[in-house]
């Protein structure tokens, strides 16, 4: 899949947000899930975020912009999925 397929999906008078297509993310199916895109009305600043199939938003990104910084960084996450984990607190046992 190429990062910019995208499917325009209008969700308000005052927003355009783009989908991306469908993605596997840690080799689990992930149907439902979906990149969205969008540009600012506020401050012409391109953003994304990464909703679960329950549609729960789980991820967002910062501003960008341009739209092909946006796009790039939604790919730098989509070919991520086999990063190691590193814990940046302590495990306290029983906490």
């Amino acid at each position: 899949m190429r990062i910019d397929e995208f499917k325009p999906q209008k969700t308000s008078k005052n927003s355009r947000r783009h989908r991306l297509k469908t993605v596997s993310v840690m080799g689990m199916s992930t149907r439902e899930s979906k990149y969205e895109i969008w540009r600012s009305q506020k401050n012409n600043e391109w953003y994304w975020h990464f909703k679960a199939s329950n549609g729960e938003t789980i991820a967002t990104g910062q501003g960008y912009t341009d739209r092909r910084n946006c796009l790039n960084a939604v790919s730098l996450l989509q070919h991520s999925t086999r990063c190691k984990i590193y814990s940046l607190t302590p495990h306290k046992p029983g906490a």
